[in-house]
């Protein structure tokens, strides 16, 4: 909520396998971990009270590919309509209200 009363457009997910699903933890900065779910459900609600230009998220995922499953239906099933796809490149209308995803997945198997 603070990255939004602040009027930031990016927010930085770094997301984990956890025992109940994927998590939200930035673990250099020693936070708590917090439900995918539930931050991007706090993102969704609050992310154009203030503003209708788009929302970037970069999102580094450190999942198992099992749980990137789930990171990816997550952001489907939470965001619905807002989540920016195309092909093509869009103009500022084409992105009002959206949400865009960079991602990267940096896991690695134990062994490799």
């Amino acid at each position: 909520k603070e990255v939004r009363k602040n009027n930031f457009r990016c927010i930085r997910l770094e997301v984990w396998d956890g025992t109940e699903g994927p998590v939200v933890w930035h673990k250099l900065e020693e936070t708590n971990r917090l439900s995918l779910q539930r931050v991007l459900q706090t993102i969704n609600t609050t992310a154009f009270e203030d503003s209708e230009l788009p929302l970037f998220i970069n999102l580094e995922s450190h999942c198992s590919p099992t749980q990137n499953v789930v990171v990816a239906k997550l952001f489907k099933d939470v965001f619905q309509d807002r989540l920016f796809s195309s092909s093509s490149v869009p103009t500022l209308a084409d992105v009002k209200q959206k949400v865009l995803i960079k991602a990267k997945s940096l896991y690695k198997e134990i062994g490799s």
